[in-house]
């Protein structure tokens, strides 16, 4: 999966004056033929290379190695507070549950 998200046309063929050569002795011999996922010729002949999306195979390995935070449901409770010396008391009170939590928790 790596490979594929490293992937690039360079690695399966050559570009030569703005057109794109498809070469499969040079994607076999650097081991890439596994990043094409499809070769086809169009309506007018044209031969067509699709390779795997190197964004997907990225997105999953940085699943799989854990790099997405889990979601996180978040409620937030909105107090009313009248006063600057209300607001330093609600303060204090929650660096205080902060704190506790993080002893408890071995944080």
């Amino acid at each position: 999966m790596t490979d594929i998200g490293r992937a690039s046309v360079d690695d399966i063929g050559n570009v030569d004056g703005g057109i794109f050569f498809l070469d499969l002795q040079k994607a076999k011999a650097r081991g890439k033929l596994h990043t094409i996922s499809g070769i086809e010729y169009s309506d007018k002949g044209h031969l067509k290379v699709k390779m795997h999306s190197s964004l997907d195979a990225l997105e999953k390995l940085a699943k799989i190695h854990g790099l997405y935070a889990p979601e996180t449901n978040v409620t937030v409770q909105i107090a009313n507070i009248t006063s600057p010396e209300e607001r330093d008391a609600k303060a204090s009170e929650l660096i205080e549950k902060v704190k506790l939590r993080m002893v408890a928790g071995g944080g």
